[in-house]
């Protein structure tokens, strides 16, 4: 039997597209599957992200702080060590490169197709894109990118390939049986569009989203108040008929005719049978398909994974990346400089001490006496009490001050060095009050 439009032979390890049924209950099983996989990686890639970003107080003890007046600083060092990552390579400038691998390979072949990777590359501003997904990569522990295709204008039916990046790298979900470092064994995968609801029902409306459930796991299609639709890849298993020909070679006979099968045949070829896969994608949101499943012409998901490091722990992956271990470090580098700050600034705020006979005629000049200059305290001095002084703290903070990391810190795109604050400037400061009458 031979399908009406292509020709090709049709038998029952070579089934038809119309006869491989695409379910929404087995595409949302596998998403549940991948993401509770994966949510202990992504919760801690986008606490990373952020912190990269400069929120690095936990929220309470910033909350207490603020309401004391005690300084917050955030003196944010992580971008130094992702740029040292990163920068390397941008300068290394990576790009796609083909290369003959065996005595059959033509040179001009592989020269003319890699003139043509560079046209898709620089049409599509690709270093930019590899920058970004090496960026998610160092700070985070993977990140993404994907290649697709697009008619070349709205007057013809050629496409074009190109390379784009995906918003949320952190978010996509591999099939989590897959082992390969590229992902090229995964049979499917989810890339996350997390859209508002007016964008939404522009695009789609005949697709509500008052169907999706309302269980913890369907409130991941509601990100942030968004809703979220994937693009849906996945392989479709096929077997594939091949022609083994007497002088070597093979002739795939998915789309021979029968004509041509036999002609081969009496020529002296001999069919072999191979295992395959077709890839398909399709666009859906957590209660059905939104869009009609289409084939991308390739043997590979056409997504490009770069990791960090993986730990891995039984059947448990452990992914970081820079971020991750220095986070403790930087909190309390933030802390050390805030308490500097605070102790530095505290000093010419020490109280006073004294008896209420000492400044009962001129209270509110000694309530200022420590914070404003020139002034004349008078003091009401009584037989056998004591002259006011000032109660500073005998606390010395000299580990904060020689706080240093490899020598030097990257602050502000220069480098300063932590021992500007000498300590014994710090004690010339001080402020006393003889406390003999």
């Amino acid at each position: 039997m031979t399908d009406e439009v292509t020709g090709a032979v049709l038998t029952d390890e070579n089934p038809s597209d119309d006869a491989v049924e695409l379910d929404h209950a087995d595409a949302l099983k596998r998403y549940d599957r991948a993401w509770l996989k994966e949510q202990p990686n992504i919760d801690a890639a986008y606490a990373d992200l952020s912190f990269l970003a400069g929120e690095q107080w936990d929220a309470e003890i910033e909350r207490q702080r603020r309401d004391d007046s005690r300084p917050v600083l955030t003196m944010n060092r992580m971008g130094q060590f992702v740029r040292q990552v990163t920068g390397d390579m941008r300068q290394m400038r990576p790009a796609i490169k083909i290369v003959p691998s065996d005595d059959g390979a033509d040179e001009k072949i592989a020269e003319i197709r890699s003139g043509m990777i560079r046209y898709i590359e620089n049409r599509s501003d690709a270093m930019r894109i590899y920058t970004l997904g090496a960026d998610s990569q160092v700070a985070a522990g993977i990140g993404h990118w994907e290649v697709f295709s697009e008619y070349a204008d709205d007057t013809t039916f050629e496409q074009e390939l190109g390379i784009r990046a995906i918003d949320d790298q952190i978010a996509v979900l591999w099939d989590p049986d897959s082992r390969h470092p590229t992902r090229k064994d995964a049979m499917y995968c989810f890339v996350p569009i997390d859209l508002t609801r007016e964008a939404y029902e522009e695009n789609y409306p005949d697709y509500s989203v008052s169907d999706i459930g309302t269980n913890s796991l369907a409130a991941n299609w509601f990100p942030d108040g968004r809703v979220r639709i994937v693009r849906y890849w996945y392989k479709v298993k096929t077997k594939r008929k091949l022609m083994r020909m007497p002088k070597g070679g093979y002739e795939d006979l998915t789309d021979a005719s029968p004509e041509d099968i036999l002609r081969m045949k009496a020529d002296g070829g001999k069919e072999v049978t191979r295992g395959g896969h077709k890839i398909k994608w399709v666009m859906m949101n957590g209660a059905e398909f939104i869009s009609e499943p289409k084939e991308w012409p390739g043997r590979f998901i056409p997504l490009v994974p770069v990791i960090g490091e993986e730990i891995h722990i039984g059947s448990r992956i452990f992914r970081h990346g820079i971020i991750r271990f220095g986070a403790d470090l930087q909190r309390a580098y933030n802390y050390a400089r805030s308490t500097q700050t605070e102790f530095v600034g505290l000093q010419p705020k020490a109280p006073f001490i004294g008896t209420e006979e000492n400044f009962k005629d001129n209270e509110v000049k000694w309530q200022t006496a420590n914070i404003k200059t020139g002034l004349i305290c008078r003091l009401s001095l009584i037989r056998e009490t004591v002259v006011p002084r000032l109660s500073v703290a005998a606390v010395k903070l000299p580990w904060l001050v020689r706080m240093r990391s490899d020598g030097r810190a990257g602050h502000a795109g220069g480098y300063w060095n932590l021992q500007c604050f000498a300590w014994r400037e710090i004690e010339r400061n001080k402020r006393h009050c003889d406390s003999k009458a």
